[in-house]
């Protein structure tokens, strides 16, 4: 249980720190944008067992509320030289990777302490105010497949196939 608790909790955090991220085909990506908590929208679906959903819904209630009125402080900055920086307010240190973006994909890449870096996303909205991305569970799985297989050594015997099934993730961002 702990595997795939360990598992779904990388998943989930790949996808929000990734989401952070962006140079590409359009300038509505260029700009400081802010994690939007509110729009935080986790489905679970049917092949993850009952008490691993409470575990789950239980740290995105904790982490929306640990975030509550500090979303502000986290700034990602997309710039037109195709960088993406993440800073905290109060914080020298940031955090850079490089982006790609064609208006509907998203693609980071670089190294984020030591850990290479490289992920494709979704993107279901975007306007000069307003990222969403979305993404469901079998495309994360996918890449995670492909690019950290690694990570699935944590899953144990899970059918982490399964599991996946029917979840889904979208987070929006605004300006």
């Amino acid at each position: 249980m702990k595997s795939i608790f360990k598992l779904l909790t990388v998943v989930l955090i790949t996808v929000l720190l990734a989401s952070c991220g962006g140079s590409g085909a359009s300038n509505n990506i260029v700009g400081a944008w802010h994690v939007d908590l509110s729009s935080i929208d986790l489905v679970l679906g049917d092949g993850v067992p009952a008490p691993m959903k409470g575990m789950v819904q239980a740290q995105k209630d904790g982490l929306i509320a640990e975030g509550e009125g500090k979303s502000d402080d986290v700034t990602i900055e997309f710039t037109e030289a195709g960088k993406m920086v993440v800073s905290k307010k109060g914080d020298e240190k940031t955090e850079e990777l490089d982006y790609k973006f064609d208006g509907s994909k998203l693609t980071l890449s670089g190294d984020l302490d030591g850990e290479k870096v490289d992920i494709d996303l979704n993107i279901s909205e975007s306007t000069a105010e307003k990222l969403t991305i979305a993404m469901t569970g079998e495309e994360i799985l996918a890449q995670i497949k492909a690019k950290y297989p690694e990570v699935l050594a944590m899953a144990g015997e899970m059918d982490v196939d399964t599991m996946v099934k029917g979840c889904t993730i979208a987070i929006s961002f605004k300006k």
